[in-house]
């Protein structure tokens, strides 16, 4: 009997010389597949790093150094400067977030004094110190770290002020605590809220616009 020639569609031929390809490769592709699982594996695993606070060698998935304590083993970047900066330097803002999974960024002392060359830890009404024993004016701002108006840090202890420092909020360009003392005027935005930003920052902003606009 004579076997008659079945002719395929291009669509169905064109799976079949793709299964067959398939078929053929398979060899290389189990092994491209055996390369990358093992790259992947090799990127994964915990490497020996460097704490930046104490110098102590630590695993690259640690959460806390075991010899300083510190939960910033691999520093921070300062939001004023751009820079690294470490937890022997640094202050983190906002507070709240530094017990949490979300860990504040760390700025740098220097910076933070360019930026409130003003601030007093003094309660704006009674004028009593707001320092904590043995601690600067950064740690009254971390210990009544309320924002306006709604705070509900602890109040003068002198006095009973809600809101000893003021107006306070965090400033919209660097993100960093943002006393009344060393606020520029309120820029309205679209939306009818406002943008607080510190002196020098706002002086900042003003350059880089007028940079802009002279480009």
């Amino acid at each position: 009997m004579r076997r008659e020639e079945v002719k395929l569609g291009p669509h169905l031929e064109k799976q079949l010389t793709s299964s067959k390809l398939t078929f053929q490769m398979r060899p290389q592709l189990n092994q491209l597949w055996s390369d990358s699982a093992e790259v992947t594996k090799m990127a994964l695993m915990p490497e020996l790093k460097t704490c930046v606070n104490c110098g102590h060698r630590v695993s690259s998935t640690a959460t806390q150094c075991p010899s300083c304590d510190s939960v910033y083993l691999f520093g921070s970047t300062c939001k004023i400067c751009g820079r690294d900066s470490s937890e022997k330097d640094g202050i983190a803002w906002p507070p709240q977030y530094r017990s949490g999974r979300r860990l504040s960024p760390l700025y740098h002392r220097s910076c933070a004094d360019l930026v409130l060359p003003i601030f007093r830890p003094n309660c704006y009404v009674c004028d009593a110190d707001l320092r904590p024993p043995g601690g600067d004016r950064y740690a009254a701002l971390l210990a009544r770290s309320y924002i306006s108006p709604h705070g509900n840090a602890a109040p003068c202890p002198s006095c009973g002020e809600k809101h000893p420092f003021g107006f306070f909020t965090s400033c919209s360009r660097c993100e960093f605590a943002l006393p009344e003392s060393d606020m520029s005027s309120p820029v309205k935005k679209s939306d009818g809220d406002h943008h607080y930003l510190h002196r020098s920052c706002a002086r900042g902003c003003t350059g880089i616009l007028l940079r802009i606009i002279s480009s």
